[in-house]
């Protein structure tokens, strides 16, 4: 009886991580198809920061760019989580570097340099394995 109690617990702990999985690539994967349709404009990186650290390393980015005379200042690499090299990122983006700068007409405060984040169907096949191990979970302990 307490074995069921347990996993009823743990199926349902799994199906909240997945339901969780889900929604965060879900999100992430539509905040990636609004960001194909944003307007360009060049930019300048005044900021590149990378600190060798033993998960590879970290990477600071910061650039300004112009939208119709205004000038704004963004941190912003990718419109999603994004597993990336930061040295080669770092490399990518030197301090100076003219770069394309992707911004929300709606919102130009809003800007990304990466149009692409590699990682976005991840979470949601991590979600859907989790969904299926709860599913199985629960009906194995009817």
């Amino acid at each position: 009886m307490e074995n069921n109690i347990a996993l009823r617990i743990f199926s349902f702990a799994v199906l909240l991580m997945g339901a969780v999985f889900m929604i965060f690539g879900v999100v992430s994967q539509y905040r990636q198809f609004q960001v194909q349709t944003w307007a360009e404009t060049k930019g300048n990186i005044t900021h590149s920061d990378f600190v060798d650290d033993s998960e590879g390393g970290r990477l600071t980015i910061e650039y300004e760019y112009s939208v119709a005379g205004m000038r704004f200042q963004s941190t912003q690499l990718a419109p999603a989580f994004m597993l990336y090299n930061a040295r080669e990122m770092a490399n990518k983006y030197p301090v100076g570097a003219a770069v394309t700068v992707y911004y929300n007409p709606d919102n130009p405060e809003e800007a990304v340099l990466e149009r692409q984040s590699a990682v976005t169907w991840v979470p949601i096949f991590v979600g859907a394995l989790c969904l299926v191990i709860a599913a199985i979970l629960f009906f194995v302990v009817q």
